[in-house]
This record gives C-alpha cells, structure tokens and sequence, in this order.
C-alpha cells in the first residue's frame, strides 16, 4: 500500500530503496510492512523482511474459532457463516499462504489476533475464555513474531462505534 496512487505505482521501487538504506545502516534490522493484502510478492527477499500477516495467520485463525464472517467498507451487508471451519480448512489456508513465502520471511511475519485496524480476539470469539486462551496458545507457538494489541492480555472487548480502539 505504499506509493501506489492511481496510475502512479511505485510501491515496489520504493520499498526496495528502503530496504537497501536500512540493509546498508543496520544489516541486521527487519523491514516490516503494514499491509492488509496478502504481500507474498513483496516477501521474496529484494523488498519487506516480513509483514502482518492478517491474510495468512489472522482470518484463517478466527474462521477457525468462531465460523465465517466477512465485511467491507461501505458493503452493506455481512457475509457469514456462524458454523466453525474444519482444522483441514484452517490448516490448508495456513499451507497455501505459508509456500509462497521464503522460510525466511514466514519467521518474520507479524502474526496478530486483533490490532487497532480489526476486532479485539475477545470480541471475535464473543468473550470465551477458553477460545480466547486457545488463540494465544496457537499464536505463541505458529512461525512468526506474535503481535501483541493492549489490551488483549486482560481480554478487553471492542466498545461499541469505537471498536477496538475504545478502553
């Protein structure tokens, strides 16, 4: 999502400048996106060292525990299905996201059960204990750097028109 304006496309050239400064400073810095797209092409090693990771730990995570449930900005309506995912479904959505990145990058990925930009863990798995527990416990022990939201280690709850961003 970076440079990308219209016609004008130039995510890609810049991203690897970036790189290559922080590469050439800190060799051993991460340069991570912020994205809500599956960024597998920006993954290979030549741009971002990993990224959050909503496509390829989160959403499959929370289809998995509490059944389907997809919405849009300005969509009216909810797509949803309230019946769990098979773990086969989970763990196949997890495969296929995972072989297009380099080991490397998959190590690297910002894995997050809830964040400023979507629903607290509480509030999708509508306040279970042991689901909320369980997503922890998945999310401590997936490949990649687990990302903590404030809050969710007490198991706050998203607040009515402010969303997870409400205390």
């Amino acid at each position: 999502m970076l440079a990308r304006q219209g016609e004008v496309q130039l995510g890609t050239e810049i991203a690897r400048a970036i790189r290559q400064a922080v590469k050439e400073t800190a060799p051993t810095r991460t340069c991570s996106a912020s994205t809500s797209s599956t960024p597998a092409a920006q993954l290979q090693g030549d741009q971002w060292d990993g990224a959050m990771n909503y496509a390829g730990f989160t959403f499959p995570l929370w289809h998995w525990l509490r059944g389907y449930k997809q919405d849009a900005h300005g969509m009216k309506d909810v797509i949803a299905s309230p019946v769990p995912w098979p773990t086969a479904a989970l763990e196949s959505a997890w495969r296929s996201r995972m072989a297009a990145l380099p080991w490397a990058s998959r190590c690297k990925q910002y894995n997050q059960l809830g964040s400023h930009d979507v629903p607290r863990i509480r509030t999708v798995v509508g306040g279970s204990d042991a689901l909320h527990r369980l997503a922890a416990v998945v999310q401590l022990t997936y490949p990649g750097i687990p990302g903590l939201y404030y809050g969710d280690e007490i198991g706050m709850k998203d607040v009515p028109r402010l969303g997870s961003r409400g205390a």
